[in-house]
């Protein structure tokens, strides 16, 4: 087996796996989904598409800094045009309500699978079909995305790279841990799904 790293380094990241409302909140740490949509893009998929072989990629993350979740308190309205002029339509038709982002963090991710799989996913990484962003579209990812393909497990590989003690380690597992809801399915406008998938910390 062989282990695809990659460092999430950003100014600002969003990783939110549940929406509550108006309320867009976001996770401690990256998701699966998360990624698995970023490998997606990279590659030039529609939306529409497949991603079970990138989704099968077993995942983990290193959380080398954690950062500090902030607040972004949003207002909208829809509006139309009436002679030439914006106008505020009824008052149930506008949007309040608050996006969180991560700042200042810093992850090691990894995807464990064939070499020559990885080694393709590296190569689109560093030549994206559409632009890559770190959870939400405002969110460029940094210059430094791609680490390397190494052939090692992925606990080793995220317990020898730049590892310091105390860093937070999340993986995947099939037993031992617990589920979260978090397995890209479908990321179609009209059919978003995601199923559960169990993870541990080390």
């Amino acid at each position: 087996m062989a282990v695809l790293l990659l460092r999430f380094s950003a100014p600002m990241q969003s990783w939110g796996t549940e929406t509550k409302l108006n309320d867009h909140r976001t996770d401690p740490y990256p998701s699966k989904s998360g990624v698995v949509g970023m490998l997606s893009s990279s590659m030039g998929r529609r939306r529409d598409e497949g991603v079970d072989d990138i989704s099968m990629l077993t995942f983990g993350v290193r959380v080398d800094k954690p950062g500090i979740i902030i607040p972004d308190f949003q207002t909208a309205a829809v509006r139309k045009n009436i002679n030439n002029k914006m106008t505020d339509l009824a008052s149930n038709k506008k949007y309040i309500g608050t996006r969180f982002f991560l700042s200042d963090a810093v992850f090691t991710i990894a995807l464990e699978g064939d070499f020559s799989v990885l080694n393709d996913l590296a190569y689109n990484l560093e030549h994206p079909a559409y632009p890559l962003f770190l959870g939400r579209r405002g969110f460029p990812t940094n210059a430094d995305l791609v680490i390397g393909v190494f052939e090692e497990s992925i606990e080793e590989a995220l317990f020898t790279h730049k590892y310091e003690k105390g860093m937070r380690v999340i993986i995947e597992t099939k037993s031992g841990g617990e589920m979260v809801h978090d397995a890209p399915v479908s990321y179609d406008f009209r059919k978003r799904s995601w199923g559960y998938r169990m993870v541990k910390e080390l």
